[in-house]
């Protein structure tokens, strides 16, 4: 996961974020994307590692998800005003479209990532036994 950020904004800074110009805004897809692979991971990682119920694991998840990209407006907001890299907004302009976008599009990544956790815990549950199937096993004499 953490390789997959790296190299989506390492792809940004080789030209892709630039992709805005003609219509196909880099910057957005990976605002969606790397939430929604992020909630899903961690949810994971909570779930098993720290044995949490899957409930809470997901509700952490989200929380941290959230808190991180918050996080990182607020990181390209001091990137700009303490070393002026213009990283906020769009080449420094648009900057209350950009991060309000930039927010919906972390919280759409996020709602997607849960919701894809959530059924895929659904499809991976054990499903119960019907009584049919335990009285059948009681007299069953294979």
């Amino acid at each position: 996961f953490i390789s997959f950020t790296f190299m989506g904004n390492a792809l940004g800074d080789l030209g892709l974020y630039q992709l805005y110009r003609i219509g196909f805004e880099f910057d957005k897809l990976l605002h969606f994307v790397i939430p929604g692979i992020a909630i899903y991971m961690l949810t994971i990682l909570f779930y098993h590692r720290f044995e949490m119920q899957y409930s809470y694991a997901l509700l952490a998840a989200l929380l941290l998800t959230i808190f991180g990209s918050v996080t990182w407006e607020l990181y390209e907001y001091a990137s700009d005003y303490f070393f002026r890299t213009h990283i906020f907004g769009v080449d420094g302009f648009d900057v209350t479209n950009d991060t309000a976008f930039d927010l919906l599009f972390d919280i759409g990544g996020t709602t997607g990532g849960a919701i894809f956790s959530l059924l895929r815990e659904y499809q991976n549950r054990p499903k119960p036994r019907l009584a049919v199937d335990r009285v059948t096993e009681l007299y069953d004499t294979k």
